[in-house]
């Protein structure tokens, strides 16, 4: 059964949408520039990309299944090699984000160290020109408490807003590691997306 999301059409079989892509060679879903053995090679980009962006377009949580059609029917050595390939590319990927995830937090305390003492260096300063009476003393007391303030919105920023996308990713990369895969001969009809170049 086809059904029509996000702009595009994808086939289900029971529970499952499909992700479904078609090749002439196996070779063409890794990364040619990769100087690894074949088996070890990275995704291509371009199919990376589509298997990402297609279960994006799909409903959430729903179970999703990729499809590979190629040329000749495969033997059952190729698609437990693609299969590995696959989950441990977006296995990879979600490593990857979940660094960044931690150092972003690292960061984060290190711009919070940082903009505490500044800022208690403005409070303490603030504090004692409150002492001092001279002219301007009031606008150099009220600038310093704001100048104290805005050295905290980084460290606020990435503890409040930052670390939601890199999370995000990670499980978007997780959910398609663990996605199954597999290959197939040539399909009858051509009714489902190819695999952008």
């Amino acid at each position: 059964m086809r059904e029509h999301v996000s702009g595009h059409d994808y086939r289900r079989e029971g529970d499952y949408w499909l992700v479904e892509m078609q090749v002439s060679q196996v070779e063409e879903l890794f990364n040619n520039l990769d100087p690894l053995p074949f088996g070890e090679r990275d995704l291509d980009a371009n199919a990376a990309a589509y298997i990402l962006d297609s279960v994006q377009e799909l409903p959430d949580k729903s179970p999703i299944r990729i499809r590979i059609y190629l040329s000749s029917p495969p033997d059952a050595a190729l698609q437990s090699l693609v299969s590995t390939t696959v989950s441990r590319y977006f296995s990879y990927r979600a490593r990857v984000n979940r660094q960044r995830l931690a150092n972003q937090f690292r960061k984060g305390r290190i711009s919070l160290l940082v903009g505490l003492l500044f800022l208690s260096a403005c409070l303490g300063l603030s504090n004692l020109f409150e002492t001092l009476e001279f002219t301007g003393s009031g606008v150099l007391r009220e600038g310093l408490l704001i100048v104290g303030w805005v050295a905290m919105w980084r460290p606020l920023e990435i503890f409040l807003y930052d670390w939601w996308p890199p999370l995000g990713r990670a499980h978007l990369y997780e959910r398609l590691a663990r996605l199954p895969v597999e290959l197939c001969g040539p399909p009858s009809e051509r009714k489902f997306p190819t695999t952008p170049t």
